[in-house]
C-alpha cells in the first residue's frame, strides 16, 4: 500500500497443480511489480492534500509567481496533486473531433438544447445527436494541457453517468437525488457542480451545470465557467 503515492504495488502469480505431492505443471505471472491506482469512492474528495496550494508550490521548487511550468515541474506538480492516473492519455482537443465545427464554441449536433451560454475562449463544448448528454474540453495553462468533463442520461437504461477525465460515476435514475445541486471532482482541481430535473411531463430534463478550476485549496479559484444556466 502506497500511501503518499496514493497507489497499490501488485504482485500476482497463478500456479496450476494436479499432484499434491509432485511439482506443479506451470507458473503464469498476472502483475509483477504492477502499480494499480487508487480510486475514489466518493464523488466529492478535494484536494488531496488538504491544504494544497500552488503558490507553495511554486515557492518550494523556487519557480516565479508568473513564470510557466517547465515539464519536469509539471510531472511534479500532476504527481503531489495526485491526478496522475486519473488523466486521459490522449487529452482532449478543443481544435478538433467532436468539438469542431463550431458556433460560440458549441458544436451542437442535436439542434434543440436552449439557453446556452456562450463559452469562454478556453472551453468547447459538444451535444451529440442524441440530446442527452454533453462533454467539454477545458484547457489548463498550468498544465500546459487540456481536462475533459462529460454528463450523459441514458433514458432507455435509466442511468446517468458523470466523467472528468478518466473518473467516472454511474448511478441509477431511481437512486439519484433530481433537482439537488450536487458536486464531483477531480481531486478538488476541477470541479463540476450540477442540477438536473427530470421534466416528466415535458419529456425533457433541465440542467444548471458549472465548471470550477482551482489550484488553491483554501481558494482563490483559477476560473469558473457556466456550461447550463
Amino acid at each position: 500500500d502506497l500511501v503518499s503515492d496514493h497507489q497499490y504495488l501488485v504482485n500476482i502469480n497463478v500456479t496450476v497443480c494436479f499432484e499434491a505431492h509432485a511439482p506443479c505443471d506451470f507458473t503464469s505471472p498476472l502483475f509483477h511489480k504492477t502499480f494499480l491506482p487508487k480510486m475514489p469512492c466518493q464523488w466529492q474528495t478535494g484536494f488531496i492534500e488538504k491544504d494544497f496550494s500552488l503558490a507553495a508550490f511554486r515557492t518550494k521548487y523556487e519557480i516565479e509567481p508568473s513564470a510557466l511550468l517547465y515539464p519536469v515541474d509539471i510531472a511534479r506538480l500532476v504527481k503531489e496533486l495526485g491526478i496522475g492516473d486519473a488523466i486521459l492519455d490522449s487529452p482532449c482537443s478543443r481544435l478538433n473531433g467532436s468539438y469542431t465545427p463550431h458556433s460560440s464554441r458549441w458544436n451542437d449536433l442535436c439542434g434543440r438544447v436552449v439557453n446556452k451560454p456562450v463559452l469562454p475562449n478556453d472551453t468547447h463544448c459538444y451535444i451529440p445527436l442524441s440530446c442527452t448528454s454533453f462533454k467539454c474540453c477545458q484547457d489548463v495553462t498550468i498544465l500546459s494541457s487540456t481536462l475533459e468533463s462529460s454528463i450523459e442520461l441514458d433514458p432507455c437504461n435509466f442511468l446517468l453517468k458523470i466523467r472528468i477525465e478518466k473518473l467516472t460515476f454511474e448511478v441509477q435514475f431511481e437512486d439519484f437525488e433530481w433537482g439537488k445541486t450536487q458536486y464531483f471532482d477531480l481531486y478538488g482541481v476541477l470541479l463540476m457542480g450540477f442540477n438536473i430535473d427530470n421534466l416528466y411531463e415535458d419529456r425533457k430534463y433541465m440542467l444548471n451545470v458549472n465548471l470550477t478550476l482551482s489550484f488553491e485549496a483554501n481558494g482563490p479559484v483559477t476560473s469558473h465557467h457556466v456550461i447550463f444556466d
